[in-house]
């Protein structure tokens, strides 16, 4: 049976510990490492060899953020956790500014999760990327955003897929609609999702003319907007915000 150490023996056999370390570091035959000068200044180069176990690791994640809000860590992490709970994550990682990384088990579940690429967080939409070694983890870099609008008025006749595809192209890029627009259970307004530069205006109104040449005009609202902030040209905040 092995004795339960007093706690002066615990301090003793701690020190003991780092006498170790210290003296297999002085009889370690490994080449120590010895940075070059220029200029007086001590540079160092890195070979792949360094950074490639890193790279191979990280390989399978992607990284983003929540456009336009700056959750806890832990909502964030519980949300992502939710959404993707069938793709085999691995790790959720925070890195600075509300930017989180996450990696899968393999590359083929991550690309599953990244060909989509909309997913919504309260109306907000989380913007994701795949990583790469060379990729710069900052956020404004995005062109454009998927948003949530609804059109009102709009008769019944204008329901069909191909006209909701068509009035909603005067705004951006169509990607889906919701349920109740999909099945006509609620008729107030129709809901989709679409892709949006985030450097134009967003219109509160869209114009066409019917099947008989008659000038409709259609209410549009948004769930959220992009906002820009006129002093870091960064997306989803005001100057005041910052």
């Amino acid at each position: 049976m092995v004795p339960i150490p007093e706690e002066g023996d615990f301090v003793e056999e701690h020190a003991w510990a780092w006498t170790e370390v210290i003296r297999r570091k002085k009889t370690s035959s490994t080449t120590p490492i010895h940075p070059a000068t220029d200029s007086g200044k001590v540079t160092l180069q890195l070979s792949e060899d360094d950074v490639l176990p890193e790279i191979n690791y990280w390989s399978s994640s992607l990284y983003g953020y929540i456009m336009g809000t700056n959750p806890p860590w832990n909502v964030v992490s519980g949300y992502l956790k939710r959404i993707w709970k069938n793709y085999d994550v691995d790790k959720i990682s925070f890195i600075r500014n509300g930017i989180f990384i996450v990696r899968f088990k393999t590359v083929e579940k991550m690309k599953e999760v990244v060909k989509p690429g909309h997913f919504m967080f309260d109306n907000k939409p989380v913007i994701i990327n795949e990583w790469s070694p060379e990729v710069d983890l900052v956020k404004n870099n995005v062109q454009t955003v998927p948003i949530w609008l609804k059109l009102s008025g709009l008769d019944l006749k204008f329901w069909g897929v191909a006209c909701l595809k068509r009035i909603s192209a005067l705004i951006r890029e169509f990607f889906r609609y919701d349920e109740a627009t999909i099945h006509k259970t609620f008729l107030g307004y129709a809901r989709m999702l679409v892709d949006v530069q985030v450097n134009e205006s967003f219109p509160d109104s869209i114009q066409f003319k019917d099947e008989k040449s008659k000038t409709r005009d259609i209410k549009v609202e948004y769930n959220w907007v992009a906002v820009k902030c006129t002093q870091c040209n960064g997306i989803g905040h005001s100057k005041d915000q910052r």
